[in-house]
């Protein structure tokens, strides 16, 4: 089968012609097409899907994730992290535990869990009744209770009387070899005490909370804006 198609975007360049698909896999690229119309690009892969069409998938079941997905698959997204919020423990399990391994539509490739370990100054709309410090033992339990990818960590939070519960949590979740950091709903603090082991990087030195959490490989930032001083929410 061709998708009828002028050209596709393989690894960066634009390869004229149409592609085949045999098996539900491509099978050939710049085939031969007279009338072919549009670019066929990868799919998207959104790390970030609280919820779409209607569907928010921290309460949703097998048909809600259905119905999000076609929906999903609409706008080109192909694979997407389902992302929770800030919530009471009990309804996170729930929610990890319901998440299908093989739905309909798009790859669900997990859990991004953006909550509870946030700061209580750059909440937005996350709850201040169930947002937590970090804690070991809590995210221990929620790592059980499903295929959490991705948690979001103000770094700065206490946790043993400065970041070491902090630093525990990044090193469970490098343990696991699941998961990954993302630093965000977090705050550019300026008091001592917040620095980990290493050389800060120059960029980072205003950014004291940022620091603790880059030096442990944090990979991605989330809200970034939203920890600079004077700036008001989550950019």
């Amino acid at each position: 089968m061709k998708l009828g198609v002028e050209a596709a975007l393989v690894d960066g360049r634009l390869v004229r012609g149409d592609v085949e698909v045999r098996g539900g896999r491509i099978s050939a690229i710049g085939s031969a097409s007279a009338n072919g119309k549009g670019i066929a690009v990868p799919g998207f892969v959104d790390l970030q899907v609280n919820g779409f069409a209607g569907v928010d998938l921290l309460d949703a079941d097998v048909e809600g994730y259905r119905r999000a997905g076609e929906a999903l698959l609409e706008t080109g997204v192909t694979a997407y992290l389902a992302t929770f919020i800030t919530a009471p423990e009990d309804r996170l399990l729930a929610a990890l535990r319901g998440v299908p391994s093989r739905p309909d539509g798009p790859r669900v490739l997990g859990v991004h869990l953006e909550g509870p370990f946030l700061s209580p100054r750059r909440l937005g709309i996350h709850a201040a009744a169930a947002r937590r410090d970090p804690d070991v033992e809590l995210l221990e339990r929620l790592l059980d209770a499903g295929p959490v990818r991705l948690v979001t960590l103000a770094p700065e939070l206490p946790g043993a009387e400065a970041l070491d519960t902090a630093d525990l949590c990044v090193m469970l979740l490098r343990f696991r070899e699941l998961s990954s950091v993302r630093q965000g709903h977090a705050i550019g603090v300026e008091s001592i005490g917040i620095a980990t082991r290493g050389q800060r990087r120059q960029n980072l030195e205003r950014f004291r909370g940022f620091a603790t959490l880059a030096e442990q490989q944090a990979q991605l930032d989330a809200h970034g804006f939203g920890c600079v001083t004077g700036t008001h929410g989550n950019a």
